[in-house]
């Protein structure tokens, strides 16, 4: 069956053919660049695209390939992809074929202005931090300061030196304590916007059927190690 034209304007959902969990998306220099958990067992993929809806039928480039064995080769989730200080990282969670032996790793990229192009392995983000965690992701505070957001099923984030690892203990910012939150919290993402510095994350886990989202915000001129803020 032929499907109907499409008329000018418009998109048609999903906007990827192929499964895409952990969806994760930025735009620099007119280029809209993508990411997701699309080869949990082989790699991390970028895409690129012009456009927002067109991403599917943009650029598509492998940039990192698992090794064969090893504490990074299997369950490759939630990749997601930043500019930082001058360069692109590519951040993400991997495991052995263990699932409580997930870590989070870092890829820092050789070129500063081509997030398809070659990455370098930084390695751990925390080699510290011998616990089960995901979804890792990034806080860029107003003044230039990072920090690494991650759960463990609470939300923690840590200082970190610089763009490939953590410079001391995290801190739990939020536990499930809410009959709505199911006992799991999950997939920190920061939004900061006009001073305001915000959380979104996840509550219940995605197999769950009352998936649900929250919002922390940080209260102004405050501490985000601080757990009482």
């Amino acid at each position: 069956m032929t499907p109907p034209p499409q008329m000018p304007g418009t998109f048609t959902n999903p906007l990827t053919a192929r499964d895409a969990a952990d969806p994760w998306m930025t735009f620099r220099d007119g280029f809209y660049y993508f990411t997701a958990t699309l080869d949990p067992e082989g790699g991390l993929w970028v895409w690129k695209s012009r456009t927002l809806t067109g991403i599917d039928k943009g650029e598509k480039v492998k940039v990192w390939s698992a090794p064969k064995i090893g504490p990074q080769s299997r369950q490759i989730w939630a990749p997601e992809l930043f500019f930082l200080r001058g360069k692109w990282y590519l951040y993400y969670t991997a495991s052995d074929g263990t699932d409580a032996h997930h870590r989070h790793y870092v890829l820092e990229s050789v070129s500063a202005t081509n997030p398809l192009g070659a990455y370098e392995d930084k390695g751990r983000v925390d080699s510290a931090f011998e616990h089960y965690a995901i979804d890792g992701s990034v806080l860029e505070m107003p003044n230039g300061r990072l920090y690494f957001l991650y759960t463990t099923g609470s939300l923690h984030v840590a200082p970190m030196r610089d763009p490939t690892r953590v410079s001391g203990p995290a801190t739990r910012i939020a536990a499930a304590d809410q009959p709505w939150e199911h006992g799991w919290l999950e997939a920190p993402q920061a939004l900061v916007r006009n001073g305001n510095v915000l959380v979104v994350y996840s509550a219940g886990h995605s197999a769950t059927v009352n998936y649900r989202l929250g919002l922390l915000r940080l209260a102004p001129n405050r501490d985000p190690l601080d757990a009482a803020a």
